[in-house]
């Protein structure tokens, strides 16, 4: 695992990727180089040939016959090849090598000591060159200048040149290089581990960091070590650690007034998710339930709320709640409780769940009770005073009374019922 870690990383990469750089720039440049040198030592070789030919085919195109003069030829061939390292020949129409630098070839055919193709080509009239190697092995350079005289060819000289040392040239040549490629390598390798290390020691660190960061440790602060994409990078993750610390303490301080708010509120407060399954319960919803934490989340809403009444089962509140709150009053177990429901979307608009509050009105409920049932009492207490003075004015007003202790006796009455109802408003006001 670990192997496949460190072939697999960032630093393995950028070596393996400086390395084949600088690999495949080198075998290019050396594969050009020793084209070029070989290229360069052919045509000096090309080059000594036509120069040595120059002279000797101007002096052999001013004999009529090559055959005739064998002997000058023979002995010009001589002379010239006093001062040359190549092989020289003149042969004929026929093939036959009249003159050589190597009197053993001397009438013998060319076309058995020589390359045959390049004899007939030049024969035609056309200077060509071919490479060879000998029966011993020995690689050579072969080329054939036609000897012309008003318009035909009378023969050809040839040059043969051992090209053993250009392939040495060339094989010391690719060793040299090759040793130098491998010393460029090695130091690539080295100078490409330390600029992989300077790229990834501060990512790494960053890494390392943010995996701190992800188990709940805050206080990390990378170094910023360049003003490059490295240090821009650090100077971020720093920004970000500071932002991403505040916007979490920020969090947490609404969470804790958030939770002292639900601890604290005198309404019973349920969080039900789009299961049914209770996943909230404040202190107060507990107390009314008369239930504990433990409790409440091993059972579901229709157990606990769902048993007040038929309609308040989860999923036709549920339903009804799908275009706004809904508020229902239920009584159980002699207790009387004001609902309210909402549902709440998660972060993406969707339903996640419903909000039940509760609100125990049962004493608020005998309240009104008592207050219904001694406003009946008072209007009866009142109703009764106000009748004997309606009934006692409409006879005083009604009748023709001389007597005038029969009008006393009615003001009398009025007058102590007007006093039982001052008593009664003076009630009412202690009481209120």
């Amino acid at each position: 695992m670990f192997t496949k870690k460190r072939w697999s990383s960032i630093r393995f990469r950028i070596v393996l990727i400086y390395f084949l750089l600088v690999f495949i720039a080198m075998t290019v440049i050396g594969v050009f180089i020793m084209n070029e040198l070989e290229d360069y030592q052919m045509e000096l070789i090309r080059s000594n040939f036509t120069k040595i030919v120059q002279e000797s085919v101007i002096s052999l195109q001013e004999y009529d016959s090559l055959g005739r003069y064998r002997e000058e030829i023979q002995a010009d061939i001589q002379s010239w090849a006093e001062s040359l390292r190549e092989e020289m020949f003149v042969v004929d129409d026929d093939f036959v090598i009249i003159a050589s630098s190597n009197p053993n070839y001397i009438d013998k055919s060319g076309l058995d000591l020589l390359d045959q193709s390049i004899l007939v080509r030049g024969m035609s009239g056309e200077i060509s060159e071919q490479d060879g190697v000998l029966a011993s092995g020995i690689p050579v350079k072969n080329m054939v200048f036609p000897i012309e005289k008003d318009g035909n060819v009378k023969g050809l000289v040839c040059l043969r040149a051992d090209i053993t040392s250009v392939y040495k040239t060339q094989s010391q040549s690719r060793l040299i290089f090759l040793q130098a490629m491998f010393v460029a390598l090695l130091i690539t390798v080295v100078l490409g581990f330390f600029i992989a290390r300077s790229i990834t020691v501060p990512i790494n660190d960053v890494t390392e960091k943010a995996e701190k960061m992800s188990r709940g440790d805050f206080s990390q602060e990378v170094s910023v070590r360049s003003d490059d994409e490295i240090g821009r990078l650090a100077e971020m993750f720093n920004l970000l650690r500071e932002k991403l610390d505040h916007t979490l303490a920020e969090i947490n301080s609404e969470k804790n007034k958030l939770e002292a708010i639900l601890k604290n509120m005198a309404d019973g407060l349920l969080a039900v998710d789009t299961e049914g399954r209770i996943i909230l319960a404040n202190h107060a919803a507990m107390q009314m339930l008369g239930m504990k934490q433990q409790e409440i989340e091993k059972r579901t809403y229709d157990e606990i709320i769902g048993s007040f009444s038929q309609d308040l089962l989860f999923d036709r509140v549920r339903e009804n709640c799908l275009d706004g709150g809904l508020h229902e009053v239920a009584e159980k177990g002699g207790r009387v409780y004001d609902i309210r429901f909402d549902r709440f979307m998660d972060e993406n608009g969707q339903d996640a769940g419903m909000i039940v509050v509760l609100l125990d009105i049962t004493e608020q409920q005998k309240l009104e009770n008592m207050q219904r049932d001694f406003v009946a009492n008072v209007s009866h207490e009142l109703k009764t005073p106000l009748t004997t003075i309606k009934s006692y004015t409409e006879t005083l007003v009604d009748t023709e009374i001389d007597d005038c202790k029969t009008i006393g006796h009615f003001l009398k009455i009025i007058d102590e019922e007007a006093d039982r109802m001052n008593r009664l408003v003076r009630e009412l006001l202690q009481l209120s």
